[in-house]
């Protein structure tokens, strides 16, 4: 269903809402089956039009379409350009067009994540944890593919999927720290993505 097998084109999703949670990781199979999708919408509505496509080839695109993309600071540390941040640490980001981006569908699988969280709020060292999921639905991308925010983990969980949504997990790295959390996740987005017109 994601590529909408059969037509040439694939199938292409945008963002429609948005919910962050922390880490830790307690009880997060628990929230992520109870939590569906969010009131909170960040000041990005150029870059929520922008559109993800799967291609039934296993072929994958994102069509930015004022030239930018979502991405956390940590990520975007390096590289921002001027435009909007929101108190979350979500930068608009210009980044190259993909080339070759491919993604796959891991049907309950097994996925093993490792994390960083303050784990006291105070902005000290994060505290790393892994995480292990069990039996679920999660997608890969190959070539820099990532589906709703650029960042160091582009794997995202499939909580549900039908014709006319997708609702899927999305990690965010928030800690720098000297090098501990730049490439792991400090919080999840559940984001709702509706069908292209």
């Amino acid at each position: 269903m994601l590529s909408n097998a059969g037509t040439a084109n694939g199938m292409g999703f945008r963002i429609t809402s948005d919910l962050l949670i922390d880490f830790p990781a307690v009880d997060i199979l628990a929230t992520l089956n109870t939590l569906r999708s969010g009131t909170e919408t960040y000041d990005f509505l150029a870059e929520y039009e922008d559109e993800y496509t799967f291609g039934s080839d296993g072929a994958y695109s994102v069509d930015y379409k004022n030239g930018n993309v979502l991405a956390s600071w940590v990520y975007s540390r390096e590289g921002i350009e001027a435009g909007y941040c929101d108190n979350v640490g979500m930068y608009a980001l210009k980044i190259p067009i993909l080339s070759n981006a491919t993604w796959t569908l891991h049907e309950n699988e097994n996925l093993t994540l490792n994390t960083v969280y303050d784990a006291d709020r105070n902005n000290e060292d994060g505290v790393e944890e892994t995480v292990n999921f069990t039996g679920i639905d999660y997608i890969t991308y190959t070539n820099g593919g990532f589906l709703g925010i650029k960042d160091y983990t582009s794997t995202v969980i499939i909580q549900s999927i039908k014709a006319d949504e997708l609702v899927a997990t999305v990690f965010f790295h928030g800690y720098e720290n000297g090098g501990l959390g730049i490439e792991e996740p400090s919080y999840f987005f559940i984001l709702t993505f509706k069908p292209k017109d």
